[in-house]
């Protein structure tokens, strides 16, 4: 049964909307005299429709209207003026002062009830839509939860890592809570330092399905000493056991080994890198010959691993495709012309110079991927 209050100073109005309501079905007659008891059974009783008069003594149809409207929250409870006042004047004060529609006397059942039906469907849609949001706030919150734990293991694992501002310079900037995007290093038993760049498919949560397993699992096998082949092949059947099919990792794994002029390298997925000598002229690409990790299987796997010579001073790049096809407030995409530009036209503070242009270029526009730049400095590599 539905509540409805009806708001009269006059008993035989009451009893004639009463009467009504009894005919139509379905309703709950809560009666009022003035505004004030109507605004006391309004707030005791909570109606699904007001049925309210304008003119009664004390305070008026107006009054009562809008004390009741500022006192719901995101409910919705209509307020149906009935009413013999005819003037435009007076039918627009009624709907200003919170009336939500009104019914001209002499009353027609059927106006009545077409008129508290519809304002019910909306009322009924209301309440769905409240009810809905409640549910997405709580499935947000849950998940809010989750990222947050997820970001704790993630923190915890990359706190492994053992970073070396002396040979590895690098910025992040995640689109989400949980970082798609990866920097690693290791060293093994022969004090050489290993590096894992990588840029997982996805964002957030999907992507910690994907990053979390291969930051565990690459610091063991650089501890163990694992080649770096090896450790790909390892990570590449890892992944391809546990994640879905249409998941990956885009990945360079880099050797830096101190007692050679040489770094060891398997690239599969990211932008190719660069290789800049001392003199800021540009050495090598560094081309991703693979494909990503996880995609194939270990029969079909390529371990091919790329030796590059170094020489003091050198500096080798790398960096996710999402500060290539970051875009300024035109929509334009930074990328790759650019940031060759940026990195080949900048010889002292290299690393911070090439930053600072890129956010001069992207500007407050939104970030639409994860972000990642990484600079490996030669300098401890070379025995020159």
């Amino acid at each position: 049964m539905r509540k409805v209050l009806i708001v009269d100073d006059l008993e035989v109005n009451i009893k004639l909307l009463t009467k009504m309501l009894t005919h139509i079905g379905g309703f709950d007659v809560i009666p009022a005299k003035d505004g004030f008891q109507a605004i006391e059974l309004y707030n005791s009783e909570a109606p699904d429709v007001v049925l309210m008069d304008i003119n009664m003594p004390e305070m008026d149809g107006y009054q009562a209207a809008k004390t009741i409207k500022s006192s719901i929250d995101s409910c919705y409870t209509p307020i149906i003026f009935i009413t013999a006042l005819s003037e435009q004047s007076s039918l627009t004060k009624a709907l200003d002062s919170g009336g939500d529609d009104f019914i001209s006397k002499p009353l027609e059942i059927s106006v009545l009830e077409s008129k508290i039906k519809a304002h019910l469907r909306i009322r009924d849609l209301n309440e769905d839509l409240q009810n809905k949001n409640k549910q997405m706030f709580a499935i947000n919150q849950q998940l809010t939860k989750e990222q947050a734990l997820i970001k704790c293991f993630f923190d915890n694992a990359l706190e492994q890592s053992v970073y070396d501002k002396d040979l590895v310079k690098y910025y992040m900037s995640p689109m989400s809570a949980c970082n798609g995007d990866l920097v690693l290093l290791e060293k093994n038993e022969d004090d050489d330092t290993f590096i894992l760049v990588g840029d997982a498919i996805g964002h957030g949560i999907t992507a910690a399905m994907v990053t979390l397993p291969v930051a565990i699992l690459f610091f063991d096998l650089v501890r163990k000493s694992c080649p770096i082949n090896i450790i790909a092949a390892e990570l590449n059947q890892q992944l391809h056991k546990l994640i879905p099919t249409g998941m990956f990792l885009s990945a360079s794994i880099i050797q830096v080994n101190k007692n050679k002029n040489e770094l060891s390298i398997w690239s599969g997925g990211l932008p190719d890198g660069y290789m800049i000598g001392a003199n800021g002229k540009l050495k090598c690409l560094v081309q991703s010959k693979h494909v990503p990790l996880g995609i194939v299987d270990q029969k079909n796997f390529d371990d091919t691993i790329e030796v590059l010579s170094a020489n003091n001073g050198d500096r080798l790049y790398f960096y996710s495709d999402g500060i290539i096809e970051a875009t300024n407030s035109n929509n334009q995409m930074y990328g790759d012309e650019k940031l060759r530009h940026a990195l080949l036209g900048n010889q002292s503070n290299r690393f911070e110079t090439v930053l600072n242009e890129f956010h001069s270029y992207v500007g407050n526009n939104d970030q639409n991927d994860d972000i990642t730049l990484v600079e490996i400095h030669c300098n401890q590599v070379s025995n020159i």
